[in-house]
Order: C-alpha cells, then structure tokens, then sequence
C-alpha cells in the first residue's frame, strides 16, 4: 500500500517535472535537446569510452579504475574550466582557477592510485607475515581487554560488597536504637 502511494507521488512529481519543461522550452525543444544528447551519446561517448577501455585492456585493472575516475571527474568540471557561464559584469560566477584545481585532483588521483599499485605489488609477498603481526597485536589487546573487564567488574562487586556491609550496619544500629528506646 505505502508503495504503491510513493509510486503515485513519483508519477505526479514526474508529471509536473515534464509540465514545468513543457512550459519553458516546449516540447518541440525538449525533445531536439533530448534526441541531441541520445545522438551525442550513442555517436560520440560511447564509442570514446569503448575505445579507451580496447586501448587500456593490458593495463593493470588498478589504473584502468583511475582512469575512469580521471575522465568521469574532467568531464564533471569540464564545463567549470571552460568558463561556460561565466559573466565579465559578475565576477563571482566562476570565481576559482578551475583548469589548477582540476590538474590538481588528476594528479592526486594519480598519485593515489600509484601508491595503491605499489601496496598491492608488495602486500603478497609480505601479507602473511603481516597478517600474523596484526593477529599477535590484536591477541595481546583482546587479553589485556578480558583483563580490564575482570578487574573492571571485581572492583564494581567490591564497592557493592562495601556498600552491602556499610547497610547492614546501618540497619544494625537503628535496629539496636529502636529496642533501647
């Protein structure tokens, strides 16, 4: 029932979505922008990414990753670089040296990705001993943890006991109050 009322609701987001473009471009624009970015997908995109992926097929699966990354972020801020919204009379829109930030961040996912290569190059060959090193660690600190816990809880029935026997004193007292009285 709750699914099929959010089903609805999308509908109707959707059905004001496609309204509002309706109103401001029409439809006869909406549909040559949509048909433009089909055509630029299916003609241009695509056949860059497929040949990229027959380019790098050799390459280590680790810089292939990067270079996906690489490219999904250049396209993201391509627009950023180019300027493409930017304004002489407003120079607050596109304030930032976008083509630095952008060598930054490639270069960054570089550097990174290099840096996983050469873990990966060395963690076989040293994984086990490795792995045997951070076993020990991790079994001396589960024992000095089972230890804190004892001490933690003897020391907590200790102060119960105290408590216990500071009552029963108490309770003895008042009782022997009472019958001299």
């Amino acid at each position: 029932m709750v699914r099929r009322m959010l089903y609805a609701a999308g509908a109707v987001l959707i059905g004001v979505g496609l309204a509002g473009i309706g109103r401001h471009i029409g439809v006869v624009g909406w549909a040559i922008w949509f048909a433009g970015v089909a055509v630029a997908h299916d003609a241009v995109f695509a056949p860059l990414v497929f040949g990229a992926a027959y380019v790098t097929r050799r390459a280590p699966a680790v810089w292939r990753r990067a270079a996906v990354v690489a490219g999904t972020v250049t396209l993201v801020a391509l627009p950023a670089v180019l300027g493409f919204g930017r304004r002489s009379d407003n120079p607050s829109v596109l304030p930032q040296a976008y083509g630095r930030h952008l060598v930054a961040i490639v270069t960054l996912i570089g550097l990174v990705t290099g840096a996983v290569a050469a873990l990966n190059a060395y963690a076989r060959p040293m994984g086990k001993a490795i792995l045997s090193i951070v076993g020990v660690l991790l079994a001396i600190w589960l024992v000095f943890m089972v230890i804190g816990m004892i001490i933690s809880a003897l020391k907590f029935l200790i102060w119960i006991g105290f408590l216990a026997v500071i009552g029963a004193v108490i309770v003895t007292l008042i009782s022997k109050m009472a019958k001299s009285s």
